[in-house]
């Protein structure tokens, strides 16, 4: 099994946004994928005035499946109107 780390930037000034939307992404994941979702949020405020997120979705046995069906969730084209440059997408496995 593979885990996923997708980060992103946004403006802070989106953080209850971000908040909003989090719970709404996950839930519409578990239901399509039964795979549960964690957000988090870098603690330090970059000088760029910018907050940095980071979505984990853990034992994911397909990531090449998982991610069209994250890319093509309605809650994800909300999330993805916030973000602020690129969306940087790491795969890990356990050893």
């Amino acid at each position: 099994m593979k885990s996923l780390f997708i980060y992103y930037k946004t403006g802070a000034q989106h953080e209850a946004e971000m908040l909003s939307i989090a719970p709404r992404l996950f839930a519409a994941v578990s239901h399509a994928t039964g795979i549960q979702g964690e957000l988090l949020k870098r603690t330090s405020l970059p000088q760029d005035d910018a907050h940095t997120w980071m979505e984990i979705y853990r034992e994911v046995e397909r990531p090449d499946e998982f991610l069209p069906i994250l890319g093509n969730l309605p809650v994800f084209a909300e999330l993805h109107q916030l973000i602020t440059g690129e969306r940087h997408i790491e795969t890990f496995e356990a050893i």
